[in-house]
């Protein structure tokens, strides 16, 4: 046998282009990737020795390799030339310098728009820029430690980036920039904001002397519709010798667990006439938290009283601070009963499954459906038996600390055999939605055998979407005792519930108690046309337990 191969053409690639296979963000607390670097068709060390073909041609001491494999050894390179002209730097101060003088140039794998920070972080890392930054920004691992838990001051991490997963309004956070030149170093700010958003920082101007730092208070402002916005901090050094310096920022301007709502019984009145403002503040929070209110009305209008605050101007009434207890969910409970349609195999009605391994969880999106008094639109399926409402992540992947109800990690789940189970050569899991006339049922399904043998575990959770509970569990092969610690119940979001005793002989039902609804306060400002044209009555909701200030505004129209 013979063989031709048409000769290759050189030809030039398109550089920047962020590869189709490259993981995008969010992720974490932070804006994630942090930075990207060249990963695609990278010419690599390679073993002569390969375990198999698909690793690559034997004997061969090299070869081109594009993947994640690729871009992290150009940053961790860059890392290490970054330590040997700055010895003394720490880590953060590294990655400092690579994030700020990253180009932004990128683009997506379509090659012509532009990326986001969640594409490529900051940017592509250029070691033409990094080495001599002129400003570094860090953190220490304590602040780290301390802080990446908390949802309320996360935000404030001095990193080089921010980030703010939900930004009620506005939000202010604090930028601390080191001088890592030996001259005093002078910058002018400028910032870049989508539409109805603004980033104001201050200092706009500032001079730092060397190895001294400047604090820059950073405030992103949104009344935009919810949805992921981007936009960025510039640094202009005075210094030609010095690159311009940029920040990501991104934001999604939502309220918090801590709601603030407004409302005027007419959105329209004659000047002299009055209509009543209501201003709700609601705890859907889980802790107690202490909230302090405040309304103001622009010019055209008045304030003529209140009622539940205390009018302190002509345009200005301040409701008292007090403490709102927390929303708690329904308890679950589980008992002997009869599951709506008993086990009925989703494979009789066509639903492929998806195989599933050992300590996996598969995340589903749903109908929405109540479970404990709550409303969800996902469910979490974890190969060891159980579900997790409204999905999970690894942290929720538990096989054998089986402890059921706890506070611990998983919870909010329903779990009809949770043990240590494994998919691995079994049909999997699978999550449906099946129509029995008005009404539609989300049913979950587990194929699969206790770990290290073939004791087939065969069951589903089925539960009605739309507004009331209704959740039960069916097998198709009953449980028998798995030889190792197991658990069959229920629990809440908070680690309430309860365990079923011993092992059932048929299905079982889930039920709830009532949630409990979070405190509210309300107050009623009666506002007056003062001149003809367009009035804004502004509130603006400040707590501990909520980064920045919640802000809900209504606009009134004052005519003739």
């Amino acid at each position: 046998m013979t063989a031709a191969f048409t000769a290759g053409v050189k030809a030039n690639g398109q550089g920047d282009v962020m590869a189709a296979f490259s993981s995008r963000g969010p992720g974490g607390f932070g804006i994630k990737p942090d930075i990207t670097a060249p990963g695609v068709q990278i010419l690599a060390g390679h073993t002569p020795t390969p375990d198999t073909i698909t690793t690559g041609p034997p004997g061969e001491y090299f070869q081109a390799i594009a993947g994640t494999s690729m871009s992290s050894p150009h940053i961790a390179g860059s890392a290490i030339l970054e330590k040997a002209l700055h010895p003394t730097w720490t880590p953060g101060q590294i990655k400092s310098a690579m994030m700020t003088t990253a180009k932004t140039s990128v683009v997506k794998e379509d090659g012509v728009t532009p990326t986001d920070p969640f594409d490529d972080g900051s940017g592509r890392v250029d070691l033409t820029q990094a080495d001599n930054p002129g400003l570094t920004f860090d953190e220490t691992a304590v602040n780290m430690a301390a802080l990446g838990n908390d949802q309320v001051h996360v935000i404030d991490l001095n990193l080089p980036s921010i980030n703010a997963t939900v930004m009620p309004g506005t939000v202010t956070t604090v930028r601390t920039a080191v001088n890592v030149t030996n001259r005093t170093q002078s910058y002018k700010v400028t910032t870049t904001a989508p539409a109805d958003s603004s980033i104001t920082v201050s200092p706009r101007e500032f001079s730092v002397r060397p190895g001294r730092s400047v604090a820059l208070r950073i405030t992103i402002t949104s009344s935009a519709p919810t949805g992921q916005y981007f936009g960025e901090i510039q640094l202009k050094p005075e210094s030609k010798s010095l690159p311009k310096l940029h920040l990501p920022v991104g934001f999604v301007p939502q309220q918090a667990e801590i709601n603030l709502s407004s409302s005027c019984a007419a959105a329209t009145i004659r000047t002299d006439a009055t209509t009543d403002c209501t201003i709700t503040t609601t705890n859907n929070s889980a802790a107690d938290a202490v909230v302090s209110t405040a309304t103001r009305v622009s010019e055209r209008l008045k304030v003529v009283s209140a009622t539940g605050a205390t009018k302190t101007g002509s345009r200005s009434v301040q409701a008292p601070t007090v403490t709102l207890g927390g929303a708690h969910p329904g308890v679950p409970s589980i008992a002997d009963g009869l599951s709506p349609f008993g086990f009925n195999a989703l494979a009789d009605f066509g639903v492929p499954f998806d195989t599933i391994g050992d300590e996996q969880l598969f995340n589903y999106d749903t109908p929405s459906f109540v479970y404990n008094g709550r409303s969800y639109s996902s469910i979490g399926i974890d190969s060891n038996g159980y579900a997790v409402v409204g999905g999970g992540t690894s942290t929720d992947n538990e096989c054998c600390s089986v402890i059921l109800p706890a506070s611990s990690r998983p919870n909010n789940i329903v779990a009809p055999l949770w043990t240590d189970l494994d998919g691995t050569g079994t049909p999997g899991v699978t999550v449906a939605t099946l129509n029995d006339g008005p009404n539609k049922w989300i049913v979950a399904e587990w194929d699969v055998n206790i770990w290290g043998g073939q004791n087939r575990q065969h069951m589903q959770i089925w539960i009605l979407a739309g507004t009331t509970q209704n959740v039960s569990i069916t097998y198709g092969v009953q449980p028998t005792d798995p030889g190792q610690p197991f658990a069959i119940g229920v629990e809440n979001s908070e680690g309430a519930g309860q365990a079923y005793s011993g092992l059932p002989a048929g299905d079982l039902v889930v039920t709830s108690t009532a949630p409990t609804p979070g405190g509210s306060q309300t107050y009623t400002v009666k506002v007056k046309g003062d001149d003809k044209g367009a009035g804004v009555v502004t509130s603006t909701m400040d707590s501990p337990s909520v980064s920045g200030s919640t802000i809900v505004r209504s606009n009134i129209t004052i005519t003739k």
